[in-house]
């Protein structure tokens, strides 16, 4: 049994995504260089602070005190435990199916075990939006305490999280860095399209890129999962999002498994609404990439 919990002092949290607590500053400092070289003269601007507001209540990610998403007023950038803890589950759910069909070229659907460990957390995550609950370590799998057997997916995971999570800084750090603060779709698409290229500019090489925009793909799928309804009063429709942020990742291959990760990501999203996409006009010789453009396009 692996346990990573090093108390309160260490590991601030209830729930236990806590753990990769200490992770999430230094990832983000370090998705570009940018983000250091700029910190004195945006802060002297008043438009960052030094730290992330990490905050930690016993609130659904949708409430009647408020909505626990990330965003930035008055230079701080604020993200709450519970959607941290939904972003893990989900990272997990629908990236470990794709890493095994894809990577250890396994067939997902003859692994039980793991496909109801992916079925346990996606139900977890999802029942977050709108009712708190401390994950049970008992009976699902977590970042804190793991068997050894589990590990290598537990980790896998946890990398994934943080890249989706650096894409979600970026965009609020993009708000302060070129004063995007209408909170129009405009706006929100500019955050978007500077938030991707920051993560992809510093990439060091094609493997990491390639892991950057896996996590970027995981964290707009989070927020593509939140609702069955694709369109917002002041954020651009969420296909479109997740659209516009494959369409900046250097890639040429229209057979290239990003594109397959970005299909999956909807193929969640009809599962869990009953949207009733067509998957069924697929075939073998349509390519990753215009499979996902096929899903847009509904």
């Amino acid at each position: 049994m692996i346990n990573v919990y090093n108390g309160h002092q260490n590991h601030p949290g209830n729930q236990p995504i806590r753990v990769l607590f200490n992770y999430i500053s230094y990832s983000f400092q370090n998705v570009n260089p940018s983000i250091v070289s700029d910190h004195d003269r945006l802060k002297a601007q008043g438009l960052i602070k030094d730290n992330i507001n990490y905050i930690i209540n016993e609130l659904p990610i949708y409430s009647d005190e408020g909505v626990q998403l990330p965003y930035i007023e008055n230079g701080v950038i604020s993200i709450h435990e519970v959607f941290l803890m939904y972003l893990w589950c989900i990272c997990y759910s629908i990236h470990i199916p794709f890493y095994v069909t894809v990577h250890k070229k396994q067939i997902y659907e003859d692994n039980l075990v793991l496909k109801t460990n992916c079925d346990k957390l996606l139900q977890y995550g999802m029942s977050l939006k709108t009712k708190y609950s401390v994950l049970n370590k008992n009976c699902l799998l977590n970042p804190e305490i793991y068997f050894e057997l589990d590990k290598e997916y537990i980790e896998i995971t946890n990398s994934i999280y943080l890249m989706a999570l650096n894409f979600i800084l970026c965009h609020e750090y993009s708000h302060a860095k070129y004063q995007l603060f209408n909170r129009t779709k405009l706006d929100e698409e500019k955050a978007d399209f500077e938030a991707a290229k920051m993560i992809f500019n510093g990439s060091k090489d094609e493997n990491e890129l390639g892991n950057r925009a896996i996590g970027g793909i995981a964290g707009l799928s989070s927020l593509l999962l939140l609702s069955p309804i694709m369109n917002s009063d002041n954020h651009p429709d969420t296909d479109k999002r997740l659209y516009n942020f494959i369409k900046q990742i250097p890639i040429e291959d229209e057979w290239n498994e990003i594109w397959a990760f970005g299909y999956i990501a909807f193929a969640y999203w009809d599962h869990i609404y009953k949207v009733g996409l067509d998957f069924n006009s697929f075939n073998l010789f349509m390519s990753y990439k215009n499979k996902f453009i096929h899903l847009i396009e509904q």
